[in-house]
């Protein structure tokens, strides 16, 4: 029975294994070739400006050289060697042109691929429910080997949060109503405290005053006071710092929330990065 549903199992692990590479194949090969379409519009574009560059050039040449026919011999000889120079100098502007705006397209194509990936991220990450977003970060780094300084960013997000994704906001708040009440039994419990120093504890937290909004001070009610206001006022941040003041019994209860907040944070750090990245780039190009 046991063997049975270890191979059950193994084949279910395997056929997402398999599921995850399909998907993020599928992936891979979209944002290739929306790479690729967007690419060959820029070099299309380009090219026909170029086109009539040269044309109008052309044109503009062949309108000196009739003027200059006209000239005596001398002034004539002159002028052809002049317009010579002027050609090749106008010739090699267009050549250096054509070398810019080359590395223009290939540095537009880029930061769109890098758009592109850091929005499908952030869709997942500020998802209405806890999302895995392991696709998404592979397609992200992929496209920061194109941005040095982006490289070190993107991998310092863990691949195993990236598997099992990270709570949101909500879920935050949520959880944190349950764990102020598991802190504030503890609040009185020595680090040593056996069953009893928990039991009075309990009993004596009932007693406290509750503590509201931005509250002074350092105990536990204090704390746990600034947390849900901060939480309330969306500075997640903030809040996670407060909660981690705590001490002893109530630190180790608020430990996994902490912990949750702080994945999530890292997560929403780096995207941010990476965005400002991606809107710096943009000013640059245009």
């Amino acid at each position: 029975m046991l063997d049975e549903k270890t191979e059950s199992f193994a084949e279910t692990v395997k056929r997402l294994e398999e599921e995850g590479e399909r998907r993020l194949i599928e992936q891979s090969d979209k944002l290739t070739a929306e790479w690729q379409d967007e690419r060959r519009a820029l070099i299309t574009r380009y090219r026909h400006e170029i086109k009539r560059r040269m044309e109008q050039l052309r044109d503009d040449l062949r309108r000196r050289w009739k003027r200059d026919l006209r000239l005596n011999v001398d002034e004539e000889r002159v002028g052809r060697l002049g317009q010579l120079e002027r050609i090749q100098s106008e010739l090699k502007q267009l050549e250096r042109i054509f070398k810019d705006n080359a590395i223009v397209i290939d540095r537009c194509a880029a930061n769109s691929q890098l758009q592109v990936a850091a929005g499908a991220l952030r869709r997942a990450v500020d998802a209405s429910q806890r999302t895995a977003f392991a696709d998404e970060l592979a397609v992200l780094r992929q496209v920061a080997h194109h941005f040095p300084m982006l490289e070190p960013v993107v991998a310092s997000i863990d691949e195993e949060t990236a598997y099992r994704g990270v709570e949101t906001t909500l879920e935050l708040v949520d959880r944190f109503v349950a764990v102020k009440e598991q802190v504030r039994r503890t609040s009185m419990v020595p680090e040593d405290g056996g069953l009893i120093s928990h039991a009075v504890s309990a009993t004596m937290s009932t007693l406290l005053v509750r503590k509201e909004g931005y509250a002074a001070g350092s105990d536990v009610e204090a704390v746990l006071a600034r947390t849900e206001y901060l939480l309330r006022q969306n500075d997640l941040d903030n809040a996670a710092r407060e909660l981690n003041q705590l001490t002893g019994w109530p630190k180790s209860l608020a430990r996994d929330w902490i912990q949750a907040a702080r994945q999530r944070l890292e997560i929403l750090q780096a995207l941010e990065v990476v965005e400002a990245q991606s809107y710096l780039a943009a000013l640059q190009l245009s």
